[in-house]
């Protein structure tokens, strides 16, 4: 598994890992054995690029991204405690004109506070065939077709 973090200080904490663990297993939250998966974090996490660090160019991103399987992105909201970010079973790439990437395992989050889950937004791929887009001038980019 590996990350993308940009726009913030590290802000992922085990709390959240174990959250993107099972959104990305599609583990039932409300299955009375779900808390003893929380007990192990199965992946490993490898940070790729990190924007206070790598800076925020769709060039570095590319660089630094592109052809890797599993990647989970992560952005800070300026100004706010809110996460959001998405996930990318594929590979990310680069594209001249723009090219859809089809999936049905992506999703995009949103967390308003790294600490709490109450106030969490998860959305899955509505259109399997438009779920993430390529492009060389944008970074990480997941498509609009996304529902709760």
């Amino acid at each position: 598994m590996y990350l993308i973090i940009l726009n913030f200080k590290f802000i992922c904490n085990y709390f959240l890992f174990t959250s993107y663990r099972r959104w990305i297993d599609k583990i039932d939250i409300k299955n009375k054995y779900a808390y003893t998966r929380e007990l192990y974090l199965p992946y490993e996490f490898k940070l790729l690029l990190r924007g206070s660090r790598d800076g925020f160019a769709p060039k570095k991103s590319h660089e630094l991204c592109d052809n890797i399987p599993r990647i989970v992105t992560f952005i800070k909201i300026k100004g706010t405690e809110e996460i959001i970010g998405g996930y990318n079973p594929l590979v990310w790439k680069s594209h001249k004109d723009g090219e859809l990437g089809k999936t049905k395992d992506s999703f995009i989050f949103s967390f308003k506070s790294k600490n709490n889950l109450k106030y969490s937004v998860l959305s899955h791929v509505k259109d399997t065939n438009k779920a993430l887009f390529y492009l060389n001038e944008c970074g990480p980019a997941f498509n609009i077709m996304y529902g709760k």
